[in-house]
This record gives C-alpha cells, sequence and structure tokens, in this order.
C-alpha cells in the first residue's frame, strides 16, 4: 500500500503539472485545489510513513536499533509523535493503541 500511495502521489502530482503548465499556457486561470493537494490525501498519507524524523518508518528503524526494543515500545513512540490535537478525535493510530497486541514488528 506504503508503494502504491507514493506512485499514486507522483502521477497526480504530474498530471495536475501538466495541466496547470497547459492553462497557463492558453490563459485559463487554475482554480486552488480542493485542500487535498488534488491527490485525495495521498501525500498526507505517504508523509505519515516517511516523513523525517517522525514517520512511522523512521521510529520503526529507531525501535529495531535498540537491543531490547519491543513492538509496544515501537507503538508507542508512534502514538506519542502522532497524538492528536486537543479536542480532536481519535485517530487511526491511537485505536491501534487498543489492540497492540495484535501488531507485530517481523
Amino acid at each position: 500500500n506504503y508503494a502504491n500511495e507514493r506512485l499514486q502521489r507522483q502521477f497526480v502530482s504530474d498530471v495536475v503539472q501538466a495541466q496547470v503548465q497547459e492553462y497557463a499556457a492558453e490563459g485559463v486561470p487554475w482554480p486552488e485545489a480542493a485542500g487535498d493537494g488534488g491527490d485525495g490525501g495521498a501525500a498526507e498519507r505517504v508523509a505519515l510513513f516517511d516523513r523525517a524524523p517522525l514517520g512511522v518508518l523512521h521510529l520503526l528503524a529507531e525501535e529495531s536499533y535498540i537491543e531490547r526494543g519491543t513492538d509496544d515500545a515501537f507503538v508507542d513512540k508512534v502514538l506519542r509523535a502522532h497524538a492528536p490535537q486537543p479536542g480532536a478525535a481519535p485517530g487511526p493510530l491511537e485505536r491501534a493503541k487498543a489492540n497492540a497486541g495484535a501488531f507485530v514488528v517481523h
């Protein structure tokens, strides 16, 4: 899924950029994106995984370097790094905490 999100993000970016250039060449005004960058939120999802230093993959690498690293410690790091703002609804990472025993890093 991560690779698909990266590919989708790149494809949409390329297509949108080509469309913007075409509109500019024809003098047609380009409307602002609908708040998600025109990629259906793919950029936000990809950043959740690969943004340094708090992306999930970076946190996983950090936990794997620790001799006594555990799944629970990894989940705790991810939850702390991506805690929702006060008053916001719990996100998918918070809900994962409830099922931490079912989450296994191989």
